[in-house]
């Protein structure tokens, strides 16, 4: 638990043995004693140890999580849209944010890497990394087994086995864990409680050593999970609602306990699944040019949920069988060795994918009522259907995205001692990506189809109101049909860096870094062109980021200590934007978006068993201030979404044998508080979209 443990460990955010304080980079690790200090067991709780991430869920834990860092973050609801922050575990990158859910379990450490990372980590890193690395078998015989139990019916059980297999060949370990808890969101008009989870988790891995010069690693998880998702709080009753409590003959939740955030009424049932896959294989050879190392893997994901789709009391429409698809390989070999002032790294990667997404929702029994009441009436008028035909149950629609992915690229990683205190870091990496998109969009509006065999397809006639409504874009006919379209683009990203050892406590850098992260498509129907549709209106291009950084990084050889700061300023271009319309989620290119800030970490050991940590970012997340499109200029000059000024977090662990007994007393708490921000997801916050400051704390 020593601090200057931290600085020591094997960094693997270049990809090789680095100590930390020759890193021109900002980064924090956070070793297995951290994280179980601060009670962090999964990426999304993370955000207790580190101010400059940012972890949300949308809809479930595989559905719409969104990681950001420094106030940046790509929305997990499109899963055309890929993560500007990039999520690896022993050395794969995970697809999606969406599949980042395993919990830690058998983790040594997680590095947390700021800024662009495109060099070493490829495309579509360029806001940050988060690297996990897991434990490696010992050949040393070892067994735990752990259980806990908490509020709210919360239980876990952790098994862990190592040991060798074949004298020192061969050696296998085998983590396992179980566990559950009772959701916290009720329901108060069907009496169930959402956001309750059960998983399932297992990790087995091969090591084998035939000689000194290779090793060989096998990896291979499964997860299944399976829960409630949350729903919407509603904060402010609009003006439909009356028609709601007409429909329904009660009274509104949000119109009774407006800051009642345990509460939702929703009519239909929230639920998911899912089931995750892995098999990684990496092996190690020390050759006589340096050393080879070969990383492959391939990895699946199918997650299935259920929702309401208007969150409201009426059974307006569901979404019975909404779901994703996932099949990853990816390859990356590299050679990496020393000659004289000369650290070296040179990659190649290739990778495919294979996305299937499918948007299935249905009409309720209180749609054709609703929709008439909108209306005041007047939908039968142009449809010249009787009022309950319009919109029957059951109707809706069935949308199949299938894209499919190919990437390959070529890297270079350099650090060249300039001199006994002061290093050069170079980087470059160039890749290539295609991708192709075929579609199936199938709807059921009989309004819709009424209206068009009245006044046409331009629907001519009908006031632009109504036409809204009666074709509704998430239940318009005219987007039917099979659809296929491809694209293809070339990128480069690199860095450059210099480190200079100040003192032997402290160091201090400057770099440059360039990252890319893929253009491609909104896998939902929004945005195509209801009279000429085509997949290429619903594609985004490729965005790029810019970052400079200053930093300071200090820790003593003598006295438990250890601090970091840096000054920061990254320019994205052609920032994928992703907002809701109220009905469909929408990315698309923005000319620019800016953060930049400070960031400041420091720890103190005053004696042995206690840790005192204290971290703060600071933040100015801003959009450009012209050439916006259409629909989307009133962001020009405005802070983005989910930016908070200002966040601190504090932390206190204690740890302390007691006697020879083999027990050890623990404690620890830790605090975060973060500034006023928007945390809608439209592209027209109203003030109902912005949070108060607020802090969170546990023990």
């Amino acid at each position: 638990n020593d601090p200057r443990a931290v600085e020591e460990v094997t960094i693997t955010a270049t990809l090789r043995a680095t100590p930390l304080v020759e890193l021109p980079a900002s980064l924090t690790v956070y070793s297995f004693d951290r994280l179980a200090g601060a009670n962090v067991g999964a990426l999304k709780q993370l955000v207790a140890l580190a101010p400059s991430l940012g972890v949300i869920n949308s809809i479930g834990e595989s559905f719409g999580q969104l990681i950001r860092v420094r106030g940046v973050a790509s929305s997990g609801a499109d899963i055309g849209l890929e993560s500007a922050v990039g999520v690896t575990i022993d050395g794969v990158p995970l697809s999606r944010p969406n599949l980042a859910v395993l919990d830690f379990q058998g983790v040594a450490r997680v590095e947390f890497l700021r800024g662009p990372q495109g060099t070493l980590f490829g495309r579509n890193t360029t806001a940050g990394v988060l690297n996990v690395i897991t434990e490696s078998p010992s050949f040393t015989p070892h067994f735990e087994i752990s259980g806990g139990a908490g509020s709210r019916d919360r239980w876990e059980t952790r098994l862990m086995t190592e040991g060798a297999i074949i004298g020192s060949i061969l050696a296998g370990r085998l983590d396992g864990l179980a566990g559950g808890s009772d959701g916290y969101t009720h329901n108060a008009q069907t009496g169930d409680v959402y956001g309750g989870r059960n998983r399932q988790q297992l990790r087995g891995q091969l090591l084998f050593v035939p000689n000194p010069s290779l090793r060989l690693r096998i990896i291979a998880d499964y997860l299944h999970h399976k829960g409630t998702t949350n729903g919407p709080v509603y904060r402010v009753v609009g003006p439909t609602g009356a028609i709601i409590e007409q429909l329904t003959g009660g009274t509104l939740l949000g119109s009774l306990k407006p800051r009642d955030v345990t509460q939702i009424d929703n009519k239909s049932p929230r639920l998911e699944e899912t089931d995750m896959a892995g098999l990684t294989v990496q092996a190690n050879w020390q050759s006589g040019i340096g050393e080879i190392i070969a990383v492959s893997s391939y990895r699946s994901a199918d997650a299935a949920r259920s929702y309401d789709v208007d969150n409201s009391p009426a059974d307006l429409a569901n979404d019975p069988r909404d779901g994703e698809r996932f099949h990853n390989f990816t390859y990356e070999m590299r050679l990496q060795g020393e000659r004289g002032r000369l650290d070296y790294l040179f990659g190649a990667f290739f990778g495919r994918e294979l996305i299937s997404s499918r948007d299935n929702f249905q009409l309720g029994p209180d749609a054709d009522s609703y929709a008439l009441a909108l209306s005041k009436g007047s939908i039968p008028i142009f449809t010249g259907l009787p009022a309950g035909e319009n919109f029957p149950v059951g109707a809706g629609v069935f949308d199949v995205f299938r894209q499919r992915s190919t990437s390959a690229a070529l890297f270079a990683h350099r650090i060249i001692a300039l001199s006994e205190r002061l290093s050069l870091t170079l980087g470059g990496r160039y890749g290539f990506q295609k991708k192709s998109l075929s579609a199936d969009i199938r709807s059921n509006n009989p309004a819709c189809g009424a209206a068009i065999t009245n006044f046409g397809p331009t629907l001519a006639g009908i006031p632009k109101p109504l036409q809204g409504l009666i074709c509704i874009p998430n239940l318009d006919p005219r987007y039917d049909g099979a659809y296929a379209d491809s694209r293809r683009e070339e990128n480069g990203s690199g860095t450059i860096g210099l480190t200079h050892r100040l003192s032997d406590a402290f160091s201090a850098y400057g770099q440059y870094s360039r990252g890319v992260k893929g253009g491609g498509y909104q896998l939902d129907r929004s945005g195509m062109d209801p009279l000429a549709p085509a997949l290429a209106q619903i594609g985004f291009d490729a965005e790029t980021a810019d970052s400079f950084e200053l930093g300071l990084r200090g820790f003593s050889q003598e006295d438990p200590w250890r601090f970091s700061a840096a000054l920061f300023h990254t320019e994205f271009n052609n920032y994928q934007f992703s907002f809701f319309t109220g009905l469909n989620r929408r990315t698309q290119n923005v000319p620019e978006l800016v953060t930049k800030g400070f960031e400041v970490e420091a720890a103190l050991r005053p004696v042995p068993a206690l840790e005192l940590s204290l971290a703060a970012t600071y933040q100015e997340v801003v959009f450009g201030r012209s050439g916006f499109p259409l629909g989307l200029t009133q962001l020009q000059g405005s802070t983005s979404p989910l930016a908070p000024r200002w966040v601190v977090v504090g932390t206190v662990s204690y740890s302390r044998a007691i006697g020879n007994l083999g027990l050890n007393v623990f404690g620890g708490a830790n605090i975060r508080w973060q500034s006023r921000s928007n945390v809608g997801a439209s592209a027209m916050p109203t003030p109902e979209f912005f949070q108060e400051d607020y802090a969170v704390v546990g023990a």
